[in-house]
């Protein structure tokens, strides 16, 4: 659910990442995407999309809704070569 919202509060430039405790990181990123806005907006737009989805992806890494389960059946603590 962060990731989503992560992505929803991007709609400000930086507020996902201000979200995510990162308040300089979320600065960083509404002067650098308004700078692109005002240089071109076809710039604009693509780094306030990636700046969108930096949020998404890095509130996803923080969850650990990344981290891939264990297949069935095995055992993660035995080492490699005991796995059944």
């Amino acid at each position: 659910m962060r990731p989503v919202i992560a992505f929803a509060l991007s709609i400000i430039p930086g507020l996902g990442h201000v979200y995510q405790h990162h308040p300089w990181r979320g600065i960083g990123w509404f002067f650098g995407v308004m700078i692109a806005y005002g240089a071109s907006s076809p710039l604009g737009f693509l780094l306030h999309l990636i700046c969108a989805a930096n949020a998404a992806v890095y509130a996803t890494m923080r969850t650990g809704a990344a981290k891939p389960k264990p297949a069935r059946g095995t055992d993660p603590t035995a080492p490699a070569n005991l796995r059944f």
